[in-house]
């Protein structure tokens, strides 16, 4: 699939979000009416979830909002803390390779 308005393979879009549980739901036609069928995913994404206040944090720190495409198969984004099931960092000391 393309990266663009006019591949979209659904006649409706559906955008969810992950971290505040926000949905939409928007006329393929309509969006590319309105935003042009060549617009990229990510830009038609950004004008149609652009006014959360996630979107653009004010600190680096801060959690992203977590919009996507809820029909595309987009992979999920990197946990920020390790969970339960996760194992700690181990320190290697040294940290030259004995193989050389």
């Amino acid at each position: 699939m393309g990266d663009t308005l006019s591949s979209y393979p659904y006649v409706k879009v559906r955008l969810a979000c992950r971290r505040c549980g926000r949905k939409g739901s928007y006329s393929l036609a309509r969006l590319a009416d309105k935003y042009r069928a060549e617009i990229r995913l990510t830009d038609l994404l950004g004008n149609l979830a652009g006014d959360c206040r996630l979107w653009e944090p004010r600190h680096p720190a801060m959690a992203r909002c977590g919009a996507y495409f809820a029909d595309l198969d987009f992979p999920l984004p990197p946990p920020d803390l390790p969970t339960e099931g996760q194992h700690r960092l181990k320190i290697i000391r040294g940290g030259k390779d004995k193989a050389r």
